[in-house]
């Protein structure tokens, strides 16, 4: 799908620096940590923006504008005279500053625009990547887009391809000559996602970040405004592709960008060496080969209703969220445990691998009773399809090893589904806490079910060191995708640590198990949602379902050597305020509060009731 920006359609050069040296200043910070790890590591991020006053205003200025509503693309920046599109300029700013000081501190605005697509146009604007606006060993520049109205694939909303913004190191310059991403469309477009917004929320994204947009066939414009801001007291610079290939770079300010043309030579600018040469397609080819075409995932559509939450989940694989109900009903889901199961167990003991299939579906009956409405509260166009319990009894037997879940639909064609992971009490680094490897549910899209296991997650000094840890306390929630590689630590204190886990698909997705069948093939089974919940994965690795085979497919999983899986995942991220909580060290785990249920408490109060011990 094509792209965007707030140049001409063809507008944008080439391809942008690596990391940035130790000594200057890294990718730009905002407020949320979402945002930071957003464009440090996929090259962009979503966020609440604009309050919808700051929206109608917004469109009144458009509409002030007297746009034909069947225009093309219209970008006020280069489609109005210089004076013109410098006051337009300054009214996008009156309306945004606030939110643009919020979301990136310690940054200046240097270009904005309106950028609005008219109904029915065909106007889609190629995969392609901005303009090189600073010194990108220095600092780096941040667009912000934010349309006007809820976009998506329907009506020309932006699709990136996340990481582009690393891919190479040259000066993405002006001037003549095709852009180099132009000979690689298809390639891009395989590797591109979807980003929908509603209207009033941002889309924040590095300016080597690959993007575009396609068109508008709807009924209705699809307006946007759109701001490039520097690192406060960050040199802006204008790159050109002189006629013999060469580059000639100038120092100058806010003012050339809508006064003059930034596909020519500027006038009355000083000057200054470049530090690079042009990117180039060949540059991009290599890119490309190194990077995978990627499944559907939740970067195609919106999962989570919080888009800070969504924004987690997306780019991490894994998001804590609120959900206060929980403690309206946590007494009652132990005290059902407790009469249902009994207060005996050893290690780690998921319902699924409980042989008691009258058990399994009241536990099911049961925890869909009690949470399915404030689950479902939480998701966007999501049901769920399996409920059960995960308990880990006190001892240091309990810890999980390392591995991803099945695959419980098509991931394919349906993208991901994801398990809310509810503890009963505090969960923290005494008791059994998540370990996930944060990204890892992006980098591997091999069939995931019985007997198909990822051999990469054996490169232990590779994984280990990366592996975040997640504490929870009673009233929230962990939101992780099933593709996400986690484990989880052994219950070092005295009680039971019990957890009721929501399984959610896509709606409408229908389920299905995969299983190797030999060396090189994998079996397909169609499976309905009883099949969960009468098999057990012991069953399974014994004998095949009882059921069509559907698809015959290469069993093959991802061979990566350790120095191709450190390139997938990147350097280990350094301590941030970060979506997946870290551990406290011992001495600072948080004391929890007398009248505040704990693991111990309701083992002592349980075995009481029951008569245990």
């Amino acid at each position: 799908m094509p792209a965007e920006t707030m140049s001409p359609e063809t507008m944008s050069p080439e391809t942008m620096p690596t990391e940035p040296p130790d000594d200057v200043s890294t990718p730009p910070h905002g407020t949320a940590a979402p945002v930071l790890r957003g464009l440090a590591d996929q090259g962009f991020a979503t966020a609440p923006f604009l309050a919808p006053e700051a929206v109608e205003e917004l469109r009144a200025v458009v509409g002030s504008l007297a746009l034909e509503e069947d225009h093309g693309f219209f970008a006020s920046s280069n489609d109005l005279d210089g004076p013109t599109a410098r006051e337009i300029g300054e009214r996008v700013l009156a309306a945004v500053g606030p939110a643009l000081a919020e979301v990136l501190p310690d940054h200046e605005p240097f270009l904005a625009s309106f950028l609005t697509k008219g109904r029915g146009a065909g106007s889609s604007i190629s995969f392609h990547q901005d303009l090189t606006y600073t010194d990108e060993r220095r600092h780096r520049t941040t667009l912000v887009w934010v349309p006007l109205c809820d976009v998506d694939a329907r009506n020309g909303a932006m699709a990136v391809v996340p990481g582009s913004h690393r891919w190479t190191d040259g000066c993405r310059p002006g001037g003549p000559l095709p852009l180099p991403t132009e000979a690689h469309q298809e390639a891009l477009a395989e590797r591109s996602v979807v980003v929908p917004l509603r209207a009033g929320e941002a889309l924040l994204y590095d300016a080597g970040l690959v993007h575009g947009s396609g068109p508008n066939p709807t009924d209705s414009p699809r307006p946007a405004v759109g701001v490039a801001l520097a690192p406060r007291g960050a040199e802006l610079v204008h790159v050109h592709r002189d006629e013999d290939g060469g580059l000639t770079a100038w120092s100058v300010d806010a003012d050339f960008y809508t006064l003059q043309s930034l596909w020519s030579r500027p006038e009355g600018y000083p000057r200054r060496p470049p530090w690079a040469s042009a990117c180039s397609e060949d540059d991009l080819r290599r890119a490309l080969e190194r990077t995978r075409v990627p499944a559907p995932s939740t970067a195609t559509r919106r999962v989570l209703v919080d888009p800070s939450a969504d924004e987690e989940l997306r780019h991490c694989g894994v998001a804590v969220v609120d959900l206060p109900g929980v403690l309206d009903v946590a007494d009652e889901l132990l005290d059902f445990y407790a009469a249902e199961h009994g207060l005996e167990g050893q290690g780690f003991e998921p319902d699924l691998v409980n042989p008691d299939l009258g058990y399994r579906e009241r536990v099911s009956d049961r925890i869909a009773a009690a949470l399915d409405a404030m689950v479902g509260d939480l998701f966007v166009d999501h049901e769920p399809f399996l409920r059960l319990f995960l308990a880990k009894w006190p001892g240091p037997q309990s810890d999980l090893y390392l591995h991803r879940d099945w695959m419980y639909v098509d991931e394919r064609r349906w993208g991901h589904t994801f398990v809310v992971w509810i503890p009963l009490c505090d969960v923290d680094l005494t008791n059994g806490p998540l370990q996930v490897l944060r990204g890892s549910h992006l980098i591997d899209d091999s069939p995931r079910g019985t007997d198909l296991n990822a051999p990469w997650l054996n490169h232990h000094d590779v994984v280990v060191p990366r592996l975040e840890t997640v504490t929870a306390t009673l009233g929230h929630a962990v939101v992780m995708d099933n593709a996400l590689v986690h484990s989880s630590l052994p219950n070092g204190s005295e009680g039971l640590r019990l957890v009721a886990a929501v399984g959610m698909r896509p709606s409408g997705a229908p389920l299905v198990h995969f299983l190797r069948a030999d060396d090189e093939t994998a079996w397909r089974f169609d499976v309905d949602d009883s099949f969960l919940m009468t098999i057990t994965p012991q069953d399974l690795m014994g004998a095949p379902p009882d059921l069509p085979v559907v698809e015959r497919l290469a069993a093959g999983q991802r061979f990566w050597s350790p120095d191709e899986l450190l390139g997938a995942l990147g350097e280990p991220v350094p301590a941030a305020p970060a979506p997946v909580r870290p551990a406290p060290d011992a001495a600072d785990v948080r004391a929890v509060p007398t009248d505040q249920p704990t693991a111990t408490s309701w083992w002592r109060r349980l075995r009481r009731r029951i008569g245990v011990g």
